[in-house]
């Protein structure tokens, strides 16, 4: 439980869950509002660029020239599919470039965590960002979802998110 650990953790935790779970997926759905789902897919891409170069710069991760180079053909490719759209596009691409700066946060963050396994890492992460994308939803549109719908959304989430966050988070931290 996030209150049996070291302060520390319980910072990388909130830290987490707050950048991943629910800044990123607030810019993404910016994003989504200004630009194409196609163009926004692609600049998902950009999580790439993110998590390494934070970790270079703030968590001591080694960059070979191969790495940088990789970065960088990726943000070129991301920013020549942006120039395409005009300003709308250039403002997609950003917004899709922040939440993907929160989500290679978010990255480093989990795999530093101590004292908490995979699955009560994705525990928290999902229960704090479902409860606030959840709440924001409902603020935006009117709840019409069947009871059926509903549990078949949960039972994805579980098995999609749930499954692959805690295998995720499982590599990074060996």
């Amino acid at each position: 439980m996030p209150w049996r650990i070291n302060a520390a953790n319980r910072w990388r935790l909130w830290g987490a869950v707050l950048a991943g779970g629910v800044a990123g997926p607030v810019l993404l759905l910016a994003g989504l509002r200004v630009a194409s789902a196609a163009s926004v897919s692609l600049w998902l891409n950009l999580e790439l660029v993110a998590t390494a170069v934070l970790g270079h710069w703030f968590f001591r991760d080694h960059l070979t020239r191969y790495g940088w180079l990789g970065v960088a053909v990726t943000l070129l490719a991301a920013t020549t599919l942006s120039l395409g759209s005009g300003a709308a596009g250039m403002l997609a691409g950003l917004l899709v470039l922040l939440a993907c700066c929160c989500w290679g946060l978010d990255n480093h963050l989990t795999a530093l965590i101590d004292g908490l396994s995979p699955s009560q890492s994705t525990f928290w992460k999902g229960l704090v960002a479902g409860c606030v994308s959840l709440t924001i939803g409902l603020l935006l549109h009117p709840f019409t979802a069947t009871t059926l719908i509903l549990l078949g959304a949960v039972f994805v989430g579980i098995w999609s998110y749930g499954a692959s966050i805690t295998l995720y988070i499982h590599a990074a931290q060996r």
